[in-house]
């Protein structure tokens, strides 16, 4: 084999596993390439519908007032 062949191998090699890396990086990180092009997923409730409360009625806020 001549030297330009075992060249155009060793760049076909070097191709393949910069392309390997890619894929690999892609997957690990799609999720969060996902969020960073499209933002968040933020679901909005549809109108008449109940949502869940944080807390609840009874909670006072501010300062407790002692009682005697």
């Amino acid at each position: 084999m001549d030297k330009k062949g075992e060249s155009i191998v060793e760049y076909g090699l070097i191709i393949g596993l910069i392309a390997v890396i890619i894929i690999a990086v892609v997957l690990a990180l799609g999720p969060q390439i996902k969020v960073l092009i499209k933002g968040p997923e933020i679901k909005v409730p549809e109108p008449g519908t109940v949502t869940e409360t944080i807390g609840t009625p009874t909670e006072t806020i501010g300062p407790e007032i002692p009682t005697e």
